[in-house]
């Protein structure tokens, strides 16, 4: 969470920011760094947000206004939890994070607040006429641990059709490199596995999916009904991936396919500075793009500076054409100096400290199953 949100919301890559922990605070680390929405502020834009955008604070300066009140360094508006936690997973022990549970709720959206309240803050800026240029950020947090959502999300998914992963294989580990091995099976998913719970937990994990997705579509309905509807750049995105027991992991911290690939969808509305023609929709894009680029992407579309901290290219040749020529991999950083996953279109290198290796083909191999590092071919 930490380290990629600040790499996306500055433009600067871990190991040029030496941000790499989720312990880190970014501001001890890169105290004078510009954040997207103070780089539009000070081109000419108001600069507004709501909910989980930064890990756990807001940074006040960086925005013109905030929901929740942006002095109280706190994104997160009233939630709706169960009275008595856990739920459904009985703590393993201090190890197990505090939030690793899952419960279907007796409320109604508007009841459970959280994202809801975000998703309506932002809404009704939408629905505004604006006297200057926006820039407007949602965080919506599900479906980040506790996956406590109302009932009726958790109906969409049937417990008796619930399905293990089909990346999942119990034999996966076997031709993984040391440093592989200890990065796959952890104590959560053999705990979830012990208390019977893997299932249920796949149904929380689809059910606050599926509740992200209404308060995304809340979203998106408000611009499209509003007077903003045909000059707003949109894009979404999320900070990474998660596992539900391949590689016999559960949670995240890896270089793995299933953990470092996120959506990221772009709509350019015509007339944009750069971009005029706009974008068409339902286009696809197979070339491996990384969030840093977001930031110089957004401000070639809008037709400002791009700011000189930026560690990765503008996106906006692939989203003009994206067959055109991309001479660049994505590199995802793993929480320490050396640790990385490197992607093309069809290979995926992972490298650890120790220089233990992996390689995957993923045209033949989508699962990542066979590590191919060691075949002299």
């Amino acid at each position: 969470c930490n380290p990629s949100r600040t790499a996306i919301m500055t433009g600067i890559a871990p190991n040029k920011s030496g941000l790499y922990d989720n312990r880190q605070k970014m501001r001890e680390v890169l105290p004078t760094a510009e954040l997207i929405p103070k780089h539009f502020s000070r081109n000419g834009y108001h600069s507004s947000g709501s909910g989980k955008m930064l890990h756990y604070f807001i940074d006040a300066d960086s925005w013109d206004e905030y929901y929740p009140n942006k002095e109280s360094e706190n994104p997160f508006p009233p939630t709706l939890h169960p009275p008595q936690r856990p739920v459904n997973l009985p703590r393993g022990g201090p190890w197990q994070y505090v939030e690793t549970d899952w419960a279907a709720l007796d409320a109604t959206d508007e009841e459970y607040g959280g994202d809801w309240l975000v998703s309506e803050w932002v809404s009704k800026q939408l629905q505004k006429q604006h006297a200057q240029p926006f820039f407007l950020a949602c965080g919506i947090y599900r479906p980040h641990e506790p996956w406590f959502v109302p009932r009726a999300y958790y109906k969409k998914f049937p417990l008796e059709q619930i399905q293990i992963p089909p990346g999942y294989r119990s034999d996966d580990l076997d031709d993984l490199p040391t440093a592989g091995r200890r990065r796959g099976p952890n104590r959560y998913f053999e705990h979830i596995q012990a208390q019977g719970q893997w299932k249920k937990a796949i149904q929380g994990y689809l059910a606050s999916i599926a509740f992200a997705d209404a308060m995304v579509g809340r979203v998106i309905d408000s611009l499209e009904s509003g007077p903003n509807a045909n000059d707003t750049i949109v894009v979404l995105w999320s900070d990474h991936g998660w596992h539900l027991g391949e590689k016999q992991h559960w949670q995240k911290f890896t270089g793995w396919r299933v953990c470092t690939r996120v959506p990221l969808i772009v709509r350019v509305p015509k007339g944009a500075p750069g971009m005029p023609a706009g974008t068409e929709p339902a286009i696809q894009c197979d070339q491996p793009v990384n969030l840093l680029s977001l930031f110089p992407t957004l401000t070639e579309l809008a037709g400002i500076p791009t700011p000189q901290q930026a560690s990765a290219p503008s996106l906006v040749s692939l989203l003009n054409d994206p067959q055109s020529d991309w001479q660049h991999v994505s590199t995802t950083y793993l929480n320490r100096p050396e640790e990385y996953s490197i992607s093309d279109q069809d290979w995926r290198y992972i490298h650890y400290k120790d220089g233990g290796e992996e390689l995957y083909q993923i045209s033949s191999d989508p699962h990542e199953w066979n590590n191919l590092a060691k075949d002299p071919n």
